[in-house]
């Protein structure tokens, strides 16, 4: 981060990488390629939104 931003930022270590441990996840689309997103937008907002659903119950 950088700029105006860096001042919100705490500890990474409690912060950061708790959240980022407990909320990451890696999707694979064989056919996908970087920019899956376009090639299959139904794919794609699916696991956005099963990922939003899945945060908010925790």
């Amino acid at each position: 981060m950088n700029g105006g931003l860096d001042r919100f930022c705490g500890d990474p270590n409690v912060c950061f990488i708790p959240v980022l441990k407990s909320l990451a996840k890696v999707e694979i689309h064989a056919q996908g390629g970087h920019d899956f997103y376009l090639k299959y937008p139904k794919w794609f907002s699916g696991k956005v939104l099963e990922f939003l659903k899945s945060t908010e119950k925790k």
